[in-house]
């Protein structure tokens, strides 16, 4: 499959916490058919796996001593694969981080409401209108249904079926 799969454009992600998880043959299929590894920081067995990969630009040694954000990476662009190379991925951001920074927290919320926000009394008579749309289309459908039903038939003009005592069934 893995070896079929790039001409159908195939896009795959295999992420695992270690490569001994993978059997030796696939592990070998996979390293033969991806465009694209990216490695961090990993332990001795890894990176000498992955360091064939990287090579020779960089080892075994390099792969591990990766720091926190840092990456080595092959990549696969127009069918042609690059040479390695060390990356920095975006460092996440710290939860509120703008909060502590700035303390602008209130004026930029009232910014926002200033700029996009709607007064409430306008969104409520939108949604007033449109369900009172609906409803009295809903309330016409219904009164047509009641005058055709009146006129002994059903809304179908299928006549109605009544019970022993003249009663009409629904």
């Amino acid at each position: 499959m893995l070896s079929e799969s790039r001409k159908y454009k195939l896009g795959l992600y295999l992420t695992h916490q270690f490569t001994a998880q993978l059997p030796e043959e696939l592990l070998k299929s996979v390293f033969g058919n991806v465009g694209t590894i990216m490695a961090f920081s990993l332990g001795a067995p890894d990176a000498k796996e992955l360091a064939n990969e990287f090579a020779p630009y960089f080892n075994a040694e390099d792969i591990i001593s990766l720091e926190r954000f840092q990456v080595y990476m092959k990549l696969m662009k127009d069918g042609m694969t690059s040479h390695p190379f060390s990356a920095r991925i975006m460092v996440p951001f710290e939860k509120d981080f703008l909060i502590p920074k700035t303390a602008n927290r209130e004026r930029v919320i009232q910014r926002s409401r200033e700029k996009y926000g709607v007064p409430r009394e306008y969104v409520e008579s939108k949604i007033n209108k449109w369900v009172e749309a609906k409803f009295d289309k809903g309330m016409a459908i219904a009164q047509e249904y009641k005058d055709k039903e009146g006129k002994g038939g059903t809304a179908t003009g299928i006549p109605l079926e009544k019970d022993v005592s003249g009663e009409q069934l629904i």
